[in-house]
């Protein structure tokens, strides 16, 4: 290997290190909330009519692992919800997991889950969502199901989100309907913007929003199970931006001193640059 090549491949360990996130820093209470909830008689507005059951948490200590269970009159869903922010053991990652979620026939009976979490990072970061809702009915009638999943920018405040991404699915007629975060498979209703995986900058501020729902209707004559999960991580961070266009620029230079060497020719082949004759 020539004197060249050499100190250009030593050029690029000399370059500034990439970014590197710490903490995925996420809020606590009152800011993240998270909860789950059986046999919702009625919702109008936010508000909740009729018999139900609520469990609910907002964190105050991270990392953070909770089960959320609620359970009346034949419904019951359990909601188990584990965060954690620090990159030293790996990725950071949020996740939920829904199990038991099981209602009957009754015309308006539900298992359903929810989230609300707001985080920022500290470093140049991305992102993968994913996550799946699965409906197993007992009989051949269907009820409602939903799942959406909602990453926005709330840097400008709550009331102004500019969104990341956003997956909406309901089905009102299909049995045994099973959705994937990001897919287009309602029967009813489907909405999909920007692609579940993406760039989170410092001095930004997050929201991650998601919900997960089966209920019965008044066509509805039997009862119905389900499961499902969401996975938010911090995969890696992203390189200082410049970092590529300086190697390169070395490159070019050591190739520029070579030449004046003398008159010998040949190739140098410089790492992330193109190649010299």
């Amino acid at each position: 290997m020539n004197r060249a090549k050499v100190i250009c491949l030593l050029t690029m360990f000399l370059l500034p290190a990439k970014a590197k996130a710490d903490l995925l820093m996420i809020d606590k209470a009152p800011d993240s909330v998270f909860s789950t909830g059986a046999n919702f008689d009625a919702i109008a507005g936010g508000l909740s009519f009729g018999t139900f059951d609520i469990d609910s948490i907002s964190p105050t200590v991270l990392p953070h692992m909770s089960t959320l269970s609620a359970s009346m009159s034949g419904a019951t869903a359990t909601h188990v919800v584990h965060l954690e922010p620090d990159f030293s053991a790996g990725p950071a990652f949020f996740d939920s997991s829904f199990t038991g979620f099981a209602r009957t026939g009754i015309d308006t009976q539900r298992a359903t889950a929810e989230g609300h979490i707001e985080f920022k990072v500290d470093a140049l970061s991305t992102f993968l969502l994913d996550g799946f809702f699965s409906v197993d009915d007992v009989g051949s009638s269907s009820g409602v199901v939903e799942l959406e999943a909602h990453l926005v920018d709330i840097t400008l405040g709550a009331t102004h989100p500019s969104a990341i991404f956003s997956s909406y699915q309901l089905s009102k007629t299909t049995t045994d309907q099973t959705f994937m975060i990001g897919g287009m498979g309602g029967d009813d209703t489907n909405a999909l913007l920007g692609t579940p995986m993406g760039i989170l900058e410092p001095g930004k501020r997050y929201a991650l929003i998601y919900l997960a729902n089966s209920l019965a209707t008044s066509s509805t004559t039997d009862a119905a199970t389900a499961s499902g999960a969401i996975s938010f991580k911090v995969v890696s961070s992203v390189p200082e931006p410049g970092i590529f266009q300086t190697l390169l620029a070395g490159c070019l230079v050591l190739l520029g001193w070579r030449r004046t060497r003398g008159p010998k020719t040949g190739r140098i082949n410089c790492i992330l640059g193109e190649p010299g004759v």
